[in-house]
């Protein structure tokens, strides 16, 4: 197995492990980890050489998580008992409208800057959300995200790792110290009111 299928497999994990430990809490970011799990999981199989994950679908999975994933796992952690975060539709209408938007922005017209433009700002929005909550891990977490996305959009890496490797690896552990410190007792303890399900 290639460096950048290992590197998107273990996104792929992390991704998945943070959505399942949101999604007692907070349902709406929960959904947007699931995506970034879904896009490495696609990403590692074309890393591969799976046919089917190559090409369009690789990319389009990639800009639908980092231009829909990103700010719903953003805005389900800075405003968690806001209609988005705790309403299904809401929700899936935020989720849509990003999706559309990214779609006809990134892959239609091929206007990059923002695909990396709305990470970013949902890494920052992320550090927002864990200074105001008090979450240290939170904080650091979204701080290794920004460290990821101004790495790959400037094309600097650390020696031995390809550009592709670094930012899938940064972005795992960015993830994975938001989600730990997001899903920590005083968390649950705060929003369990908005679980038992997602209010339709």
């Amino acid at each position: 197995m290639n460096g950048d299928a290992v590197s998107d497999a273990l996104l792929a994990l992390v991704a998945g492990l943070v959505a399942w430990r949101l999604l007692a809490c907070h349902p709406t970011a929960a959904l947007g980890g699931a995506l970034v799990a879904v896009a490495a999981a696609i990403g590692t199989l074309a890393f591969l050489g799976v046919g089917w994950a190559h090409g369009g679908l690789h990319h389009a999975a990639a800009v639908i998580a980092g231009c829909a994933g990103l700010p719903l796992l953003a805005v389900g952690l800075r405003w968690p008992d806001s209609a988005v975060a705790t309403r299904l539709p809401a929700a899936v209408a935020l989720l849509a409208a990003s999706v559309l938007l990214a779609v006809g922005l990134v892959i239609v017209l091929r206007w990059a800057p923002w695909s990396q433009a709305l990470p970013l700002s949902s890494a920052l929005l992320l550090a927002l959300a864990g200074l105001r909550s008090h979450r240290r891990l939170v904080v650091v977490g979204a701080l290794t995200l920004v460290v990821a996305f101004v790495m790959f959009a400037s094309g600097w890496t650390v020696p031995r790792l390809s550009i592709v490797q670094q930012l899938h690896l940064l972005t795992a552990a960015g993830l994975g110290l938001v989600g730990i410190g997001a899903t920590t007792a005083r968390g649950h303890r705060r929003h369990a009111h908005a679980v038992g399900g997602m209010k339709g």
